[in-house]
């Protein structure tokens, strides 16, 4: 029987959580800080995760910030040899966005970066980190998007690297499921983030996104981190391999 009053508490975990400097990533930091993880907020932008790492100690929570290019293979072996402590929970929430069309000189450029940041980089994490999530019988957590489901024309290498991360989840999930480790993804609609914020003042696209999305609104970070506390959490035991849409709607139709 699950002892619903501990069952979302995460005291004695570390969690990792890739792109914490803002946005989503901001919002997973201080929600798995406020259930009592100590949280390592890993992200390029070295002002921003410590202004992530100041907010949890206000709240009394527990975090330190940590330099990240998850682009890079040398910037991730140096975080790993960094890290004091085995971790328990991985976010790999760290991307880019962006939109070109086919024809565009610099389309190729934009691919690459998307790869890069938006597969490579959780791909290269896992891979790092699963020797200590092996030893923790930890769990890992991608960030995908509800545009992997749903083509939208412009954004091929965006929508590519997140379908990609769908896949990754899976392969992961079966990969490591026999030592204990599950993995699952988040899969985010539109978002009230600084990403967001060009779309989030032109009324004719917020019309449409209105339109499209069941609950007629943007989301929250917040709203994003509650589904990756439940997947990090025993309430989610037997759930591994799931991508978890959260999107209003937007999916429904």
């Amino acid at each position: 029987m699950i002892d619903l009053q501990t069952a979302l508490r995460l005291e004695g975990r570390t969690a990792l959580v890739t792109g914490g400097a803002r946005g989503i990533g901001r919002g997973i930091s201080k929600l798995l800080a406020a259930a009592g993880a100590s949280v390592v907020v890993a992200d390029a932008d070295r002002d921003g995760a410590s202004e992530t790492v100041a907010e949890i100690k206000d709240l009394a929570g527990t975090a330190r910030s940590e330099e990240l290019d998850v682009a890079s293979a040398a910037s991730i072996a140096r975080l790993r040899e960094r890290m004091d402590g085995p971790v328990s929970v991985l976010v790999n929430n760290a991307g880019i966005s962006g939109q070109l069309p086919l024809d565009d000189p610099e389309v190729e450029a934009l691919w690459d970066r998307h790869m890069a940041v938006n597969l490579d980089g959780p791909f290269r994490m896992a891979r790092a980190f699963a020797p200590a999530l092996r030893q923790t019988r930890g769990c890992i957590v991608n960030i995908a998007s509800a545009a992997s489901f749903h083509a939208v024309t412009g954004s091929f290498s965006y929508v590519s690297s997140k379908g990609g991360v769908r896949s990754l989840t899976q392969v992961l999930a079966k990969e490591l499921a026999r030592d204990g480790v599950r993995v699952n993804a988040v899969a985010p609609g539109g978002i009230d983030t600084a990403m967001m914020a060009r779309r989030k003042h032109d009324a004719e696209w917020m019309g449409m996104f209105g339109q499209r999305t069941a609950m007629g609104r943007l989301g929250t970070p917040e709203e994003v981190a509650c589904a990756v506390l439940f997947l990090v959490s025993p309430l989610s035991a037997y759930i591994t391999g799931t991508v978890l849409p959260v999107d209003g709607g937007f999916l429904a139709g």
